[in-house]
């Protein structure tokens, strides 16, 4: 995504539109062409070195914004050894200063000063390594011209929605059922905090912005923002949200007619306590199935639940909803109307931040009869307890 200072949004009375590339402009194709060569070959390099040819290119430009932009873009795809990187580099710069000092103490220094660095420590570059300007490039994951326009498109929103309100998003209800899937796993993925309704066969939801959050927003705000290409993965949708540029309250509408693409592979959502917990579940689960996939439950037409897994034996269903850190208006909404055929997880995250909640969730009929506690993710445990009775 792109950060504040490159993002180019034009504000039209109460609306702000987004600059979007022509993803066929040759110009821009063949810019983006030159910036990709140079993180494609340059292998071993070392980033400052890159860095700098790019910025070269970067200044030819008339746009310099929209062409740091597009750097960016590109510049996100290669992967530099400062990654994973267990060289021991403060360990080393340690014992060079402890060695010229003593070098110095005794008096054994070199007489020439530029020969002081060859006597101690010839191999400065690997001595340095770990500054982000000396590391290698590794590897460049593969990047098309107009991959590289169309991601910053996408990029645009993103950056946009670091300061959203709310996000009003429309689905036709006949959406088909493989990308709604892909749809709520992501907002369960991303635990953004979210409601919805069905109206004239639409589906509506409600999607919390980090404006609307008091804690954590910065995180919540790029968590919204890693979960945009979700929608954009969708065959119809329209989004609407405010979004803050310079102290000014705007309105951000965009739907499928943008062509935003979404460059990530087909959403699995595959947190390891996930797979940990549908693995150790489908080989204990006590004859019950679970899918994680269950799609959306509407108790009424006025409201929709998106649990997190579904189990069923013997024609019985039963749904799993899970409550996190920023989901306490939610847990109140379910508490206060709670549908047939629902149990509920609570992280005990959430009571940290609520100290009445607790109290209240001992104090309710529903949560002692078809809820419980958990830290990060259930435990198999738990969950069978409920549902087997």
């Amino acid at each position: 995504m792109l950060t504040k200072d490159l993002l180019r949004l034009r504000a039209s009375g109460s609306y702000l539109r987004p600059q979007f590339l022509k993803t066929d402009d040759h110009e821009l194709l063949q810019f983006a062409k030159e910036l990709i060569a140079i993180y494609e070959e340059g292998i071993g390099e070392q980033a400052e070195t890159l860095d700098n040819l790019a910025e070269m290119l970067v200044l030819r430009q008339k746009d310099l914004k929209l062409a740091r932009g597009l750097l960016k873009v590109v510049r996100s795809r290669a992967i530099f050894s400062g990654e994973n990187d267990d060289f021991p580099y403060t360990e080393k710069r340690q014992e060079v200063f402890a060695r010229t000092m003593e070098l110095l103490r005794s008096g054994a220094l070199p007489e020439d000063p530029r020969s002081v660095r060859d006597h101690i420590y010839p191999d400065t570059r690997l001595l340095y390594g770990d500054l982000p300007e000396n590391e290698a490039l590794i590897r460049f994951k593969k990047t098309f011209p107009q991959e590289a326009l169309e991601r910053y498109n996408t990029g645009l929103v993103q950056g946009a929605l670091l300061t959203a309100g709310a996000l009003e998003l429309s689905i036709p209800a006949a959406t088909p059922a493989a990308d709604l899937r892909n749809l709520f796993r992501s907002l369960r993925f991303f635990r953004l905090l979210f409601s919805g309704c069905i109206e004239k066969k639409m589906l509506k939801l409600v999607i919390d912005g980090p404006a609307s959050i008091l804690e954590n927003s910065l995180k919540y705000g790029l968590q919204l923002a890693c979960f945009f290409p979700a929608v954009c993965r969708l065959p119809q949708w329209k989004l609407a949200c405010s979004v803050m540029k310079n102290g000014k309250i705007y309105r951000l509408v965009l739907d499928e007619s943008s062509r935003l693409q979404s460059h990530r592979a087909q959403f699995s959502g595959n947190l390891e306590e996930h797979r940990m917990f549908l693995a150790y579940f489908r080989e204990h689960g006590e004859g019950w199935k679970i899918d994680d996939t269950p799609g959306y439950l509407s108790p009424d037409p006025q409201r929709i639940i998106f649990p997190d897994f579904q189990f069923t034996k013997d024609g019985r269903t039963v749904c799993l909803e899970l409550f996190h850190r920023w989901h306490a208006t939610a847990l109140n909404e379910r508490l206060a109307n709670p549908p047939e055929g629902l149990i509920i997880g609570v992280d005990r995250s959430l009571l940290k931040k609520d100290g009445v909640l607790k109290a209240k969730l001992e104090a309710d009929p529903f949560f002692q009869k078809c809820g419980f506690f958990f830290r990060d993710f259930p435990g198999t445990e738990n969950v069978l307890k409920l549902l087997n009775k």
